[in-house]
Order: structure tokens, then C-alpha cells, then sequence
């Protein structure tokens, strides 16, 4: 009996020792919701914020679960990704007529400390974070 316990003290702290806590990064997404950023104030979370220089105004051609994969890929440690399409109107919630303007793509990630390798990838990083105009439906990606 005495060998028994010693056993079965010596497997748990062997198991204990093991469950170190480490982050890990996220490597897909957790969920995806579409938010409205215009109608009130949106409250950002503090972290380092980095803005996806698209190459005009238009995003035609883009693969947002493209970039994400590569973000995932290159390990990069993303909490949080909101991304804004661009369009050619602007549709309120509740309006039946929408707006001629030229709705600019924003694509925004979100990450707890500064990461040079996000530059290389066409970020570039920025104080305050926001969607610009007609950020009605802004698609957010939770890692």
C-alpha cells in the first residue's frame, strides 16, 4: 500500500509538472460577428492597433480569409480583426435609399504588444483605431 501511494504521488506531480501554464497563439478564427461602429461610439480595447494598406480605395479582388491565414501562418499573435468593405453607397440600417459616396476598405488587427513582422506584411501601425464612414457593418473576427 505504502509503494502504491508513492506511485501515484509521483505519476500526478510528474502530470502537474507538465500542465505548465504557456499562451499559445491562436491559430483560428473563434467567431465572427458583423457590428455597427457608426450609430454610437465604439469602444476599442487598448492593445497595439495596425491598419491594412490597401492599394486604392477599392478592395475588389480581396480575400480576407486569405490574410488571416497568412497572419496565422507567419504567427502573428491577432486577438481581434475588424474589416469594413469598400463599396460605392452607403445603406443606413432602417433606410430603403442608399447614398452615393465612396465607402474606403478599412481592415484593422488588434494585438496585445507591438510586432514589426506585421509590417511586412502591408500594415502599418496607428494610435486611434476607427472604421471611417458608413461603419455600419463592420465584420469582426474574434481569435
Amino acid at each position: 500500500m505504502k509503494y502504491l501511494f508513492l506511485i501515484l504521488a509521483a505519476s500526478f506531480s510528474v502530470s502537474m509538472s507538465s500542465c505548465q501554464s504557456t499562451k499559445q497563439t491562436q491559430t483560428q478564427v473563434i467567431n465572427a460577428v458583423t457590428e455597427d461602429h457608426s450609430t454610437s461610439v465604439y469602444d476599442f480595447a487598448t492593445g497595439e492597433y495596425y491598419s491594412y494598406r490597401f492599394a486604392d480605395t477599392k478592395d475588389q479582388g480581396f480575400d480576407v480569409q486569405q490574410l488571416i491565414s497568412t497572419l496565422v501562418k507567419e504567427k502573428i499573435p491577432v486577438t481581434d480583426l475588424w474589416y469594413k468593405f469598400g463599396s460605392r453607397s452607403c445603406l443606413p440600417p432602417g433606410s430603403e435609399m442608399a447614398m452615393d459616396v465612396i465607402v474606403r476598405p478599412v481592415l484593422l488587427i488588434r494585438l496585445e504588444k507591438p510586432n514589426l513582422a506585421v509590417l511586412k506584411l502591408g500594415f502599418s501601425q496607428i494610435n486611434l483605431p476607427e472604421m471611417g464612414d458608413c461603419a455600419y457593418r463592420v465584420k469582426r473576427y474574434r481569435f
